[in-house]
């Protein structure tokens, strides 16, 4: 669902459907660098990492590694990340979308 809604947003935010594009490989780029999918999250630096926070891919990635690596349930952390994350872009797409109609 947060992924969901990052995907809407970027729907609402492009104004073509090349913008679209390019904005969401941008999004995948910094999912794959900035997720801690190849380097942990506290190698980076503290901007950095509050970006890596921001993206779905980073909670998610910490739920699976939780389940198939140790066995565990993904931490509390992670569901009311992912849940903030899909309320909030939901949220701003709902404001955004009447906006958005009114410039076109």
């Amino acid at each position: 669902m947060a992924a969901l809604g990052v995907g809407f947003l970027i729907s609402v935010l492009s104004s073509s459907e090349s913008q679209a594009i390019q904005l969401s490989l941008l999004v995948l780029l910094m999912s794959i660098f900035f997720s801690g999918f190849f380097l942990p999250l506290t190698n980076f630096w503290a901007p950095v990492r509050v970006v890596g926070y921001t993206l779905p891919i980073t909670h998610g990635i910490s739920g699976f590694q939780n389940i198939l690596l140790r066995g565990t349930a993904p931490d509390q952390f992670a569901w009311i990340a992912l849940g903030s994350i899909a309320l909030l872009t939901f949220v701003i797409v709902q404001i955004a979308t009447p906006v958005v109609a009114r410039r076109s």
